[in-house]
């Protein structure tokens, strides 16, 4: 990796709290100065949980956006800018944007230079359980933003376009480059289950490819609330899930196929409820914020979870002259600079900092309230590695319409009331059909190596199925009279 490169994650945007400071009290970290540069800014919106904002190739801020709204670079509400994500979660927090962390990403548009795409949530079945606000499960909403418009300050041309309508976990939005270098895979987990929900934008648009039985059944990461935290790695190889002090999932990524393989789940057991997950830059290194302590974990040890070392620990400085007290350490993202930046709980004016996070044990460095900023925060953006270059496939993924299963058998076709799956191999395969509009309509998973699917009352007419099976993704027609 090539860090300290001007780019798309040139510039972070911070603040805005409204704890111990005006909510349009900002800050600004510039990554192209070294060392980095933090002033003190008045933005036009709060930053709370959610934090998404891109630069421009050369590492000039663009747009940036909490979830609800959409600011441009002189920190004024963009054009058709307000009003994102409908739901009552949203109508609660318009003042300080939305409270879920990795809860928006900003992906450049593959075919037009000046078009990109927010992809942010919208949260449905909200209620107020006694013990804590719950956010309830949500949507993938898309809003496009054209930077052609306004003299480069840029407009909102589409606005919470749903993309998939399926329950999906809070906390986990998050995307990685196609092994073309070119489109993007975004990778979000179902709502309290083990499915894992794919979406590829490429230059002909947006394209919902179903969901893949990847998880663990019954795990207790599916208990908290329905959210959890995850990651990709910078090399794209990886995707780490992380349910603050309970469980870590770590998973392989094809970035060919954009599937999910070779699940580790490990049982941490720890105390505290909240924090955050991290690569290190060369992808060796896992680290895990949990409140009051910070793990690192070696992903090439034959054994994860025994490589578990605490290379930090809460030391209460702040709490006694700051207000609310608890700088404990939160939600984690990697720099340009190639540190680690770990947000502080409850508004604090500081970042803790990992130094050398692509050193094993506590030579990585750690430095608690190591970036001191003007104004309090709470969060740190959630940015893809916009860098990643291309890599060679042996496989290619294409669209129901134009690639066919050949070697597994999917009859009758035309259909009736049912289909039956041969394949020359015994193998867990999810089976996922979809309508020509893209809804899924019927959705069955199976072992072994043929199966009955029961259609139903489906209404005549064409379909396309997927099937999921050993890291690979099968796609054909069918039609039912």
């Amino acid at each position: 990796m090539i860090f300290a490169q001007n780019g798309y994650n040139n510039i972070w945007v911070l603040g805005g709290s409204g704890w111990g400071s005006p909510k349009t009290d900002g800050n600004l970290l510039n990554f192209a100065n070294s060392p980095l540069t933090v002033d003190s800014i008045k933005i036009a919106i709060t930053m709370f949980d959610t934090n998404a904002s891109i630069s421009d190739s050369l590492g000039n801020l663009l747009f940036y956006s909490n979830g609800i709204q959409v600011a441009n670079k002189n920190h004024e509400i963009m054009e058709n800018g307000d009003s994102l994500s409908p739901c009552q979660l949203s109508i609660d927090n318009y003042d300080t944007g939305q409270n879920t962390p990795n809860g928006a990403i900003i992906l450049p548009n593959p075919k037009y230079p000046n078009q990109y795409y927010l992809f942010h949530y919208n949260y449905i079945g909200l209620f107020q359980p006694p013990q804590a606000p719950f956010r309830g499960c949500s949507h993938l909403l898309c809003t496009t933003i054209d930077m052609s418009y306004n003299n480069g300050l840029g407009k909102v041309i589409g606005k919470n376009v749903p993309v998939i309508s399926s329950p999906l976990t809070w906390g986990c939005i998050q995307a990685v480059k196609h092994a073309n270098g070119r489109d993007w895979w975004i990778i979000i987990p179902e709502y309290k289950t083990a499915y894992y929900h794919c979406t590829l934008i490429d230059e002909t648009g947006i394209h919902y490819l179903g969901k893949q039985l990847a998880g663990l059944p019954n795990s207790t990461v599916y208990d908290l609330d329905g959210g959890s935290l995850a990651k990709f790695s910078q090399q794209g190889d990886k995707y780490v899930r992380f349910a603050p002090g309970k469980e870590l999932h770590i998973f392989d990524f094809d970035r060919c196929t954009g599937l999910l393989s070779n699940a580790q789940f490990l049982t941490l057991n720890l105390a505290r409820g909240y924090g955050g997950v991290e690569f290190s830059p060369n992808g060796e290194l896992l680290y895990v914020t949990n409140g009051d302590s910070i793990f690192q974990f070696n992903l090439n040890s034959i054994n994860i979870l025994t490589s578990k070392t605490l290379i930090g620990i809460y030391d209460t400085i702040f709490d006694n002259n700051m207000s609310p007290p608890g700088a404990y350490f939160f939600v984690a993202h990697l720099a340009p600079n190639g540190k680690i930046y770990i947000a502080a709980t409850n508004g604090q004016s500081l970042l803790h900092v990992i130094e050398n996070p692509n050193v094993l044990g506590i030579g990585c460095n750690f430095t608690q309230n190591g970036q001191i900023l003007p104004n309090y925060n709470i969060s740190v953006p959630n940015h893809p590695n916009y860098h990643l270059g291309a890599m060679v496939c042996d496989t290619t993924v294409g669209y129901p319409s134009e690639v066919s299963s050949e070697r597994n058998k999917v009859y009758p076709n035309p259909a009736q009331d049912v289909l039956y799956i041969e394949m020359p191999i015994s193998t867990q395969t999810t089976f996922v059909l979809y309508d020509i509009a893209g809804k899924e309509v019927l959705m069955q998973a199976f072992w072994g190596n043929s199966t009955k699917i029961v259609l139903g009352k489906l209404p005549k007419g064409a379909y396309f199925y997927h099937l999921f099976y050993n890291n690979k993704r099968e796609y054909g027609k069918v039609l039912i009279e």
